[in-house]
């Protein structure tokens, strides 16, 4: 059960992902243009680590 989870997630993971960068390349009209290029992907990390250091490990109350 735990790995069909995890695999499940993974796959979620892989799908969501590659759907956001073929969406992104396609409202851009550059299928070079990706988010991590213009630094999204450490604008979400800041995001996330923020939100950790405010609320917790344990979410938000």
């Amino acid at each position: 059960m735990h790995r069909g989870l995890t695999l499940a997630t993974m796959l979620l993971v892989a799908f969501s992902a590659s759907s956001s960068t073929l969406l992104f390349q396609t409202v851009t009209n550059n299928r070079i243009f990706t988010p991590s290029i213009m630094g999204f992907e450490n604008l979400f990390v800041l995001i996330q680590t923020l939100i950790i250091f405010l609320f917790g490990a344990k979410g938000i109350p």
